[in-house]
């Protein structure tokens, strides 16, 4: 169950219940995710984010948009 409060007034409460398909989801993902656990223990290789690689990134969409009006907008 997740109880939930808020934190300014008027600190109005809920109470939630996760469904069963939840609960099954996350325990499947915790079962791979201790498998893969189990595999970097027993290697000792212990993989990180884009670690053989360098990839390009670039601003999200909203951003060009938002960048679009205000550069038509003499604000550039």
């Amino acid at each position: 169950m997740f109880v939930c409060v808020e934190n300014k007034e008027p600190y109005a409460v809920a109470v939630y219940v996760a469904s069963r398909d939840m609960i099954e989801f996350g325990e499947q993902r915790f079962h791979q995710g201790m498998s893969v656990y189990k595999q970097c223990l027993e290697s000792g290789v212990f993989p990180g984010y884009n670690q053989d690689r360098i990839e390009t990134i670039d601003l999200p969409v909203w951003a060009y948009k938002k960048s679009e009006f205000i550069s038509t907008q003499g604000a550039f």
